[in-house]
């Protein structure tokens, strides 16, 4: 994307975000452990931003996050999932002003 190669972030991390809504290829393609665990954790973090409604207009209470491809690619729980949920809601409340 354009705004990737204007913040001039490294090659690897822009193909990370170039990456992380899946559109292009699955997690089960790629080759290299570290690419693999940033494109899930990228595309995690995305959905749980969409899920909470962090950055977007409206929560998203149609992303069911233990079902994700990156929450397998993980190896992370619903019980885990339902966890970090609420810790990132809770730092949320607590932080948004920053973010406004």
């Amino acid at each position: 994307s354009k705004v990737i190669a204007e913040w001039g972030f490294p090659p690897v991390l822009s193909k990370v975000l170039e990456g992380h809504h899946l559109n292009t290829f699955s997690l089960d393609e790629i080759e290299d452990p570290f690419f693999g665990k940033a494109v899930a954790c990228i595309h995690l973090a995305d959905n749980f931003c969409r899920r909470l409604g962090i950055g977007y207009r409206e929560p998203d209470e149609g992303i069911i996050l233990h079902s994700l491809p990156s929450t397998e690619f993980l190896g992370l729980t619903q019980e885990r999932i339902d966890h970090l949920t609420t810790e990132i809601a809770d730092a949320y409340e607590q932080e948004k002003t920053a973010f406004q």
